[in-house]
């Protein structure tokens, strides 16, 4: 596996970050490539969502924060230099991508010293998600990718994106004082805990290194 590690000034800006991400799978890797990336300011839709529904496009527009859509499925995100994004693009149909790149997640966080459990489209940390999963699968190539919350704050997404409705599923419970949003949720401390951005992101790397070699 390919290893490329890249920080916000990497490519030069958010639309070039995730012009990579559609150019990985479109260019077919030889062999699988793990990505290991930081973003800058912006709210990131899933291909088929409504930039109405998910996002509150006051907030974004009165902060200058950029709307942009990717080419894969999944919720809606928010990226900037307080969360970890990682990807995983390999040759050929590989549809259960995104539940490896979960487990690599999770294994991650374990690592850490935390309990996380794998959702529905997420990885959490008792109630609070803290890593949202999408996938764009072709026959030719297939890539997955995921955020992880690091030092961002929970308010700081809550302010940009809309809240998520209710889950009509039977048996889900909402825990009390648990606010809701549509891909990331949680409030103060529900990120993956860190002494700082800078030593955080290294210990995440470190710990997605390690989670990787071991597979």
């Amino acid at each position: 596996m390919d290893v490329l590690v890249q920080d916000y000034a990497g490519l030069g800006g958010v639309v070039a970050n995730l012009a990579l991400e559609e150019a990985l799978v479109r260019a077919v890797p030889p062999r699988p490539l793990l990505r290991i990336w930081q973003n800058g300011t912006c709210v990131v839709i899933g291909r088929g969502q409504r930039v109405s529904r998910e996002v509150n496009v006051a907030a974004c527009a009165a902060s200058g924060v950029p709307v942009l859509r990717r080419a894969s499925g999944g919720g809606t995100v928010y990226h900037d230099a307080g969360n970890l994004n990682l990807s995983v693009a390999v040759p050929g149909w590989e549809p259960g991508l995104a539940g490896e790149l979960a487990a690599l997640v999770a294994g991650v966080i374990g690592r850490l010293g935390l309990q996380p459990s794998i959702g529905g489209r997420g990885v959490f940390i008792g109630p609070a998600k803290v890593s949202g999963l999408a996938s764009q699968v072709t026959w030719d190539a297939t890539l997955a990718h995921a955020t992880l919350l690091v030092t961002t704050p929970a308010g700081r997404v809550q302010a940009y994106l809309t809240p998520a409705p209710p889950d009509r599923r039977p048996g889900f419970v909402q825990v009390p004082g648990t606010p809701v949003v549509r891909s990331q949720s949680g409030a103060g401390h529900h990120g993956v805990p860190a002494g700082g951005a800078g030593r955080g992101g290294i210990a995440v790397r470190a710990a997605v290194t390690a989670g990787t070699a071991a597979r």
